[in-house]
Protein backbone atom coordinates (compact mmCIF):
# COMPACT_ATOMS: atom_id res chain seq x y z
CA UNK A 1 0.00 0.00 0.00
CA UNK A 2 1.50 3.62 -0.87
CA UNK A 3 2.05 5.85 1.15
CA UNK A 4 -0.33 8.38 0.02
CA UNK A 5 -3.36 5.39 0.21
CA UNK A 6 -1.85 5.12 3.77
CA UNK A 7 -2.18 8.81 4.55
CA UNK A 8 -5.39 9.30 2.58
CA UNK A 9 -7.16 6.24 4.55
CA UNK A 10 -6.66 7.90 7.88
CA UNK A 11 -7.58 10.85 7.36
CA UNK A 12 -11.00 9.03 5.56
CA UNK A 13 -11.64 7.14 8.42
CA UNK A 14 -11.22 10.05 10.98
CA UNK A 15 -13.42 12.64 8.98
CA UNK A 16 -15.89 9.97 7.29
CA UNK A 17 -19.10 11.17 6.97
CA UNK A 18 -17.42 14.80 7.46
CA UNK A 19 -18.22 17.37 4.80
CA UNK A 20 -15.93 18.40 2.27
CA UNK A 21 -14.35 21.80 1.79
CA UNK A 22 -15.79 23.51 -0.54
CA UNK A 23 -12.25 24.35 -2.07
CA UNK A 24 -11.29 20.49 -2.25
CA UNK A 25 -14.05 19.44 -3.80
CA UNK A 26 -14.37 22.15 -6.29
CA UNK A 27 -10.74 21.09 -7.28
CA UNK A 28 -12.47 17.56 -8.09
CA UNK A 29 -15.12 18.72 -10.06
CA UNK A 30 -12.23 21.33 -12.07
CA UNK A 31 -10.85 17.91 -12.54
CA UNK A 32 -13.66 15.64 -13.93
CA UNK A 33 -14.93 18.37 -16.22
CA UNK A 34 -11.59 18.92 -17.52
CA UNK A 35 -11.77 15.51 -18.73
CA UNK A 36 -15.43 15.52 -19.80
CA UNK A 37 -15.87 18.93 -21.52
CA UNK A 38 -13.26 17.93 -24.06
CA UNK A 39 -15.44 15.46 -25.39
CA UNK A 40 -17.59 17.23 -28.23
CA UNK A 41 -18.52 14.33 -29.74
CA UNK A 42 -17.47 10.31 -29.47
CA UNK A 43 -17.92 7.70 -32.15
CA UNK A 44 -17.61 4.26 -30.31
CA UNK A 45 -17.80 0.34 -31.08
CA UNK A 46 -18.93 -2.03 -28.51
CA UNK A 47 -20.61 -5.21 -27.48
CA UNK A 48 -23.30 -5.27 -24.90
CA UNK A 49 -24.07 -8.37 -23.00
CA UNK A 50 -27.20 -7.92 -20.57
CA UNK A 51 -27.23 -10.78 -17.57
CA UNK A 52 -30.81 -10.65 -16.16
CA UNK A 53 -31.47 -11.31 -12.51
CA UNK A 54 -31.68 -15.09 -11.29
CA UNK A 55 -34.84 -13.29 -9.49
CA UNK A 56 -36.86 -10.36 -10.90
CA UNK A 57 -37.01 -7.51 -8.72
CA UNK A 58 -40.38 -6.95 -7.69
CA UNK A 59 -40.88 -4.05 -10.09
CA UNK A 60 -40.18 -5.39 -12.80
CA UNK A 61 -41.98 -8.67 -12.04
CA UNK A 62 -45.37 -6.90 -10.83
CA UNK A 63 -45.26 -3.85 -14.54
CA UNK A 64 -44.70 -7.10 -16.23
CA UNK A 65 -47.79 -8.89 -14.91
CA UNK A 66 -49.89 -6.18 -15.10
CA UNK A 67 -49.07 -5.25 -18.74
CA UNK A 68 -49.57 -9.08 -19.57
CA UNK A 69 -53.02 -9.02 -18.07
CA UNK A 70 -54.01 -5.72 -19.88
CA UNK A 71 -53.12 -7.34 -22.74
CA UNK A 72 -54.24 -10.59 -22.92
CA UNK A 73 -58.00 -8.70 -22.07
CA UNK A 74 -58.05 -7.04 -25.34
CA UNK A 75 -57.33 -10.50 -26.89
CA UNK A 76 -59.40 -13.12 -28.38
CA UNK A 77 -59.73 -15.92 -25.96
CA UNK A 78 -58.79 -18.58 -28.44
CA UNK A 79 -55.46 -16.26 -29.45
CA UNK A 80 -54.32 -16.43 -25.49
CA UNK A 81 -52.15 -19.65 -25.10
CA UNK A 82 -49.49 -18.63 -28.24
CA UNK A 83 -49.34 -15.29 -26.60
CA UNK A 84 -48.56 -16.38 -23.63
CA UNK A 85 -45.85 -19.06 -25.22
CA UNK A 86 -44.43 -15.93 -27.25
CA UNK A 87 -44.57 -13.66 -24.02
CA UNK A 88 -42.51 -16.18 -21.86
CA UNK A 89 -39.97 -16.62 -24.58
CA UNK A 90 -39.42 -13.41 -24.93
CA UNK A 91 -38.75 -12.92 -21.33
CA UNK A 92 -36.61 -16.24 -21.43
CA UNK A 93 -34.20 -14.67 -24.09
CA UNK A 94 -30.58 -13.81 -23.74
CA UNK A 95 -29.22 -10.75 -25.82
CA UNK A 96 -25.83 -10.00 -27.07
CA UNK A 97 -25.65 -6.69 -29.65
CA UNK A 98 -23.13 -5.19 -31.42
CA UNK A 99 -23.50 -1.41 -31.85
CA UNK A 100 -22.04 1.21 -33.36
CA UNK A 101 -22.62 4.51 -31.42
CA UNK A 102 -22.22 8.06 -32.77
CA UNK A 103 -23.06 10.53 -30.09
CA UNK A 104 -22.49 14.33 -30.85
CA UNK A 105 -25.72 15.97 -28.42
CA UNK A 106 -28.33 16.93 -29.53
CA UNK A 107 -27.52 14.71 -32.20
CA UNK A 108 -27.21 10.42 -31.86
CA UNK A 109 -26.90 7.28 -34.32
CA UNK A 110 -26.74 3.75 -33.19
CA UNK A 111 -26.37 0.74 -35.27
CA UNK A 112 -27.58 -2.14 -33.39
CA UNK A 113 -27.49 -5.75 -34.11
CA UNK A 114 -28.80 -7.70 -31.98
CA UNK A 115 -28.60 -11.73 -31.28
CA UNK A 116 -31.30 -12.96 -28.95
CA UNK A 117 -30.65 -16.75 -28.00
CA UNK A 118 -33.18 -18.91 -26.47
CA UNK A 119 -33.24 -21.85 -23.82
CA UNK A 120 -34.08 -24.53 -26.54
CA UNK A 121 -30.52 -23.08 -28.36
CA UNK A 122 -32.89 -20.96 -30.87
CA UNK A 123 -31.78 -18.18 -32.31
CA UNK A 124 -33.23 -14.58 -33.68
CA UNK A 125 -31.25 -12.36 -34.89
CA UNK A 126 -32.34 -7.93 -35.75
CA UNK A 127 -30.11 -5.10 -37.25
CA UNK A 128 -32.15 -1.62 -36.29
CA UNK A 129 -30.38 1.68 -36.96
CA UNK A 130 -31.63 4.36 -34.73
CA UNK A 131 -31.33 8.27 -35.66
CA UNK A 132 -32.28 11.42 -33.24
CA UNK A 133 -31.66 14.30 -34.96
CA UNK A 134 -33.33 17.62 -35.03
CA UNK A 135 -36.01 16.83 -32.82
CA UNK A 136 -37.04 13.28 -34.04
CA UNK A 137 -36.22 9.79 -33.54
CA UNK A 138 -36.55 7.57 -36.31
CA UNK A 139 -35.97 3.78 -36.01
CA UNK A 140 -35.38 1.73 -39.17
CA UNK A 141 -35.37 -1.90 -38.64
CA UNK A 142 -33.35 -3.42 -41.35
CA UNK A 143 -34.64 -6.94 -40.16
CA UNK A 144 -38.14 -6.52 -40.85
CA UNK A 145 -38.53 -3.80 -43.20
CA UNK A 146 -40.15 -1.20 -40.98
CA UNK A 147 -40.05 2.38 -40.09
CA UNK A 148 -41.11 4.01 -37.11
CA UNK A 149 -40.23 7.75 -36.62
CA UNK A 150 -41.77 10.02 -34.20
CA UNK A 151 -41.22 13.47 -32.51
CA UNK A 152 -38.18 13.71 -29.63
CA UNK A 153 -40.33 13.82 -26.32
CA UNK A 154 -38.87 11.02 -24.35
CA UNK A 155 -35.39 12.37 -22.59
CA UNK A 156 -34.76 8.63 -21.36
CA UNK A 157 -34.45 7.55 -24.91
CA UNK A 158 -31.44 7.15 -25.10
CA UNK A 159 -31.09 6.34 -20.94
CA UNK A 160 -28.62 3.40 -20.87
CA UNK A 161 -24.89 3.90 -22.85
CA UNK A 162 -21.71 3.56 -21.80
CA UNK A 163 -21.83 7.23 -21.74
CA UNK A 164 -23.54 7.47 -18.88
CA UNK A 165 -21.42 5.07 -16.96
CA UNK A 166 -18.77 7.49 -18.11
CA UNK A 167 -20.57 10.70 -16.53
CA UNK A 168 -20.54 12.04 -19.84
CA UNK A 169 -24.39 12.48 -19.07
CA UNK A 170 -26.79 11.82 -16.11
CA UNK A 171 -29.33 9.02 -15.97
CA UNK A 172 -32.78 10.97 -16.77
CA UNK A 173 -31.07 13.89 -18.42
CA UNK A 174 -29.52 14.57 -22.43
CA UNK A 175 -26.64 16.32 -21.87
CA UNK A 176 -25.65 16.88 -17.98
CA UNK A 177 -22.50 16.21 -17.08
CA UNK A 178 -21.63 13.43 -13.58
CA UNK A 179 -19.34 16.45 -12.27
CA UNK A 180 -22.73 19.16 -11.56
CA UNK A 181 -23.20 16.78 -8.54
CA UNK A 182 -20.20 17.90 -7.41
CA UNK A 183 -21.30 21.56 -7.33
CA UNK A 184 -23.20 20.76 -3.76
CA UNK A 185 -20.80 21.12 -0.91
CA UNK A 186 -23.11 21.70 1.95
CA UNK A 187 -24.95 17.47 1.06
CA UNK A 188 -21.79 16.46 0.36
CA UNK A 189 -19.26 14.31 2.34
CA UNK A 190 -16.19 12.21 2.40
CA UNK A 191 -17.21 8.32 3.17
CA UNK A 192 -14.02 6.77 3.07
CA UNK A 193 -11.07 5.42 0.59
CA UNK A 194 -10.80 2.59 -1.59
CA UNK A 195 -8.44 0.48 -3.90
CA UNK A 196 -10.23 -0.54 -6.85
CA UNK A 197 -8.27 -2.83 -9.17
CA UNK A 198 -5.19 -1.37 -7.90
CA UNK A 199 -6.20 2.48 -8.77
CA UNK A 200 -6.71 4.54 -5.61
CA UNK A 201 -10.16 6.01 -5.15
CA UNK A 202 -12.24 8.43 -2.76
CA UNK A 203 -15.67 7.74 -1.51
CA UNK A 204 -18.07 10.74 -1.39
CA UNK A 205 -21.64 11.05 -1.15
CA UNK A 206 -23.90 13.57 -2.09
CA UNK A 207 -27.28 14.35 -1.15
CA UNK A 208 -29.74 13.05 0.61
CA UNK A 209 -31.27 15.88 0.27
CA UNK A 210 -30.81 16.29 -3.78
CA UNK A 211 -32.35 19.36 -5.48
CA UNK A 212 -35.00 18.47 -8.41
CA UNK A 213 -32.02 20.29 -11.02
CA UNK A 214 -29.51 17.60 -9.27
CA UNK A 215 -32.28 14.39 -9.85
CA UNK A 216 -34.10 12.71 -12.09
CA UNK A 217 -38.10 13.42 -12.73
CA UNK A 218 -40.61 11.96 -10.89
CA UNK A 219 -37.85 11.18 -7.89
CA UNK A 220 -37.55 12.07 -3.96
CA UNK A 221 -35.26 15.04 -2.18
CA UNK A 222 -34.16 11.52 -0.52
CA UNK A 223 -31.84 10.92 -3.65
CA UNK A 224 -28.73 10.33 -2.79
CA UNK A 225 -25.33 9.14 -4.95
CA UNK A 226 -22.44 7.68 -4.02
CA UNK A 227 -18.93 8.17 -5.96
CA UNK A 228 -16.00 6.26 -5.95
CA UNK A 229 -13.54 9.18 -7.54
CA UNK A 230 -10.03 8.46 -9.31
CA UNK A 231 -7.34 10.99 -8.41
CA UNK A 232 -5.18 9.42 -11.07
CA UNK A 233 -8.10 9.22 -13.87
CA UNK A 234 -9.46 13.12 -13.54
CA UNK A 235 -11.96 11.97 -10.94
CA UNK A 236 -13.95 9.88 -12.83
CA UNK A 237 -16.10 7.30 -10.98
CA UNK A 238 -14.66 4.06 -11.28
CA UNK A 239 -17.67 2.93 -8.94
CA UNK A 240 -21.33 5.12 -8.55
CA UNK A 241 -24.24 4.19 -6.23
CA UNK A 242 -27.43 6.28 -7.55
CA UNK A 243 -30.06 5.51 -4.70
CA UNK A 244 -33.44 6.75 -6.06
CA UNK A 245 -36.76 6.83 -4.79
CA UNK A 246 -39.97 7.62 -6.64
CA UNK A 247 -42.70 10.36 -5.84
CA UNK A 248 -44.66 9.78 -9.06
CA UNK A 249 -47.31 7.48 -7.52
CA UNK A 250 -46.26 5.02 -10.60
CA UNK A 251 -44.12 2.73 -9.02
CA UNK A 252 -43.59 2.12 -5.61
CA UNK A 253 -40.13 1.65 -3.84
CA UNK A 254 -36.56 2.79 -4.16
CA UNK A 255 -34.27 1.55 -6.84
CA UNK A 256 -30.52 1.57 -6.95
CA UNK A 257 -27.72 1.74 -10.01
CA UNK A 258 -24.71 1.13 -9.94
CA UNK A 259 -21.78 1.88 -12.65
CA UNK A 260 -18.34 0.24 -13.02
CA UNK A 261 -15.60 1.32 -15.19
CA UNK A 262 -12.05 -0.36 -15.56
CA UNK A 263 -9.23 -1.43 -18.46
CA UNK A 264 -8.62 2.12 -19.14
CA UNK A 265 -6.56 2.33 -22.44
CA UNK A 266 -5.55 5.20 -24.70
CA UNK A 267 -7.89 6.72 -27.47
CA UNK A 268 -7.81 8.85 -30.25
CA UNK A 269 -8.62 12.47 -30.01
CA UNK A 270 -8.87 13.63 -33.65
CA UNK A 271 -9.39 17.52 -32.97
CA UNK A 272 -6.72 18.11 -30.52
CA UNK A 273 -4.07 15.22 -31.92
CA UNK A 274 -3.83 13.65 -28.90
CA UNK A 275 -4.23 10.26 -26.90
CA UNK A 276 -6.97 10.18 -23.92
CA UNK A 277 -7.50 7.62 -21.43
CA UNK A 278 -10.94 5.63 -21.93
CA UNK A 279 -12.29 3.07 -20.28
CA UNK A 280 -12.81 -0.27 -22.15
CA UNK A 281 -15.42 -1.95 -20.18
CA UNK A 282 -18.28 -0.20 -18.41
CA UNK A 283 -21.44 -2.14 -16.60
CA UNK A 284 -24.57 -0.38 -15.78
CA UNK A 285 -26.49 -2.82 -12.81
CA UNK A 286 -30.08 -2.13 -12.14
CA UNK A 287 -33.46 -3.58 -11.13
CA UNK A 288 -33.80 -5.53 -14.90
CA UNK A 289 -30.32 -6.77 -14.82
CA UNK A 290 -26.99 -5.88 -15.22
CA UNK A 291 -25.63 -4.12 -18.83
CA UNK A 292 -21.83 -4.99 -19.84
CA UNK A 293 -20.08 -2.58 -22.43
CA UNK A 294 -17.18 -4.49 -23.90
CA UNK A 295 -15.35 -1.37 -26.09
CA UNK A 296 -13.96 -2.24 -29.31
CA UNK A 297 -12.49 0.83 -30.68
CA UNK A 298 -13.41 4.85 -29.59
CA UNK A 299 -12.42 7.92 -31.59
CA UNK A 300 -13.10 11.17 -29.91
CA UNK A 301 -14.17 14.74 -32.00
CA UNK A 302 -14.52 14.09 -34.88
CA UNK A 303 -15.25 15.76 -37.81
CA UNK A 304 -19.15 14.85 -38.39
CA UNK A 305 -21.26 16.04 -41.09
CA UNK A 306 -25.70 16.13 -40.03
CA UNK A 307 -25.46 13.85 -43.20
CA UNK A 308 -24.54 11.18 -40.82
CA UNK A 309 -27.55 12.17 -39.07
CA UNK A 310 -29.93 12.16 -41.72
CA UNK A 311 -31.74 8.82 -42.10
CA UNK A 312 -32.41 7.27 -45.67
CA UNK A 313 -35.25 4.79 -45.93
CA UNK A 314 -35.22 2.23 -48.06
CA UNK A 315 -38.10 1.96 -50.57
CA UNK A 316 -40.68 -0.95 -50.04
CA UNK A 317 -40.55 -0.29 -46.31
CA UNK A 318 -43.37 0.23 -44.13
CA UNK A 319 -43.46 3.59 -42.52
CA UNK A 320 -45.38 4.73 -39.16
CA UNK A 321 -45.12 8.31 -38.46
CA UNK A 322 -46.05 9.86 -35.64
CA UNK A 323 -48.01 6.89 -34.66
CA UNK A 324 -50.06 6.91 -38.02
CA UNK A 325 -50.01 3.60 -39.62
CA UNK A 326 -50.43 3.99 -43.22
CA UNK A 327 -53.21 2.50 -45.40
CA UNK A 328 -51.28 -0.58 -47.45
CA UNK A 329 -52.29 -2.23 -50.76
CA UNK A 330 -51.95 -5.80 -50.65
CA UNK A 331 -51.93 -9.02 -53.14
CA UNK A 332 -52.23 -12.26 -52.35
CA UNK A 333 -55.42 -12.60 -50.67
CA UNK A 334 -56.12 -12.89 -46.86
CA UNK A 335 -53.22 -15.01 -46.18
CA UNK A 336 -51.01 -12.27 -47.52
CA UNK A 337 -52.47 -9.48 -45.43
CA UNK A 338 -52.37 -11.80 -42.30
CA UNK A 339 -48.72 -12.46 -43.08
CA UNK A 340 -48.30 -8.69 -43.11
CA UNK A 341 -50.06 -7.85 -39.88
CA UNK A 342 -48.00 -10.76 -38.24
CA UNK A 343 -44.95 -9.22 -39.82
CA UNK A 344 -45.45 -5.74 -38.29
CA UNK A 345 -46.28 -6.96 -34.78
CA UNK A 346 -42.79 -8.63 -34.92
CA UNK A 347 -41.04 -5.36 -36.17
CA UNK A 348 -42.93 -2.86 -33.87
CA UNK A 349 -41.64 -5.50 -31.09
CA UNK A 350 -38.50 -5.52 -31.66
CA UNK A 351 -38.31 -1.79 -32.69
CA UNK A 352 -39.74 -1.49 -28.80
CA UNK A 353 -37.20 -3.62 -27.20
CA UNK A 354 -35.01 -0.89 -27.87
CA UNK A 355 -36.80 1.82 -26.24
CA UNK A 356 -37.79 3.43 -22.78
CA UNK A 357 -41.14 1.90 -21.87
CA UNK A 358 -44.19 3.94 -22.27
CA UNK A 359 -46.84 2.75 -20.00
CA UNK A 360 -47.53 4.62 -16.91
CA UNK A 361 -47.55 1.47 -14.63
CA UNK A 362 -43.57 1.28 -15.56
CA UNK A 363 -40.55 2.70 -13.41
CA UNK A 364 -38.35 4.66 -16.36
CA UNK A 365 -35.40 3.25 -14.17
CA UNK A 366 -35.79 -0.56 -15.28
CA UNK A 367 -34.32 -1.39 -18.51
CA UNK A 368 -37.05 -1.50 -21.49
CA UNK A 369 -34.94 -4.61 -22.69
CA UNK A 370 -36.04 -7.00 -20.04
CA UNK A 371 -39.72 -5.20 -20.59
CA UNK A 372 -39.83 -5.89 -24.58
CA UNK A 373 -43.38 -7.77 -23.90
CA UNK A 374 -44.96 -4.40 -22.92
CA UNK A 375 -44.55 -3.47 -26.91
CA UNK A 376 -47.64 -5.79 -27.38
CA UNK A 377 -49.82 -3.37 -25.85
CA UNK A 378 -48.36 -0.30 -28.20
CA UNK A 379 -48.81 -2.33 -31.34
CA UNK A 380 -52.60 -2.70 -30.45
CA UNK A 381 -53.91 -0.11 -32.16
CA UNK A 382 -51.59 -0.23 -35.14
CA UNK A 383 -53.32 -4.19 -35.32
CA UNK A 384 -56.60 -2.92 -35.35
CA UNK A 385 -56.19 0.02 -38.09
CA UNK A 386 -54.26 -2.30 -39.97
CA UNK A 387 -57.14 -4.79 -40.10
CA UNK A 388 -59.66 -2.21 -40.61
CA UNK A 389 -58.21 -0.38 -43.42
CA UNK A 390 -56.05 -2.99 -45.27
CA UNK A 391 -57.33 -5.01 -47.77
CA UNK A 392 -56.59 -7.52 -50.41
CA UNK A 393 -56.89 -7.45 -54.08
Amino acid sequence: MSCHLLACLTVCASFAGEPIPSNRLDAMRQSMESYLSKIKNIHIIYEESIRKPEVPHPLVKAALERERRLFLKYTAPKDRPDLEKRFDRTLSAQSVQQVDLLDAYPSFRLDTKTRQTFPDGSTEDRHILRFVHEGRVTDIDLTHKSVNDNKLIDINILSLLPVHALGRRLQGTLNQPLSTLLELPEVTTLEGAEVIDGVETIIIKVGPPLPPSHRPPSTSERNWVKLWLAPSYDHLPLRAEYYLVSISGRWDGEIVHRTELSDFQPARDEMRGERVLFPRLLTYEQPGGKSQWRVSQVVLNETISTDRFRPSIPPGFLVTRDGVVPTVQLSGGREAQRRAVSETVKSAMDLLAQAPPKSPDVPWPISPRVLVPLGFLVVIGGLFVLRRRNHAT
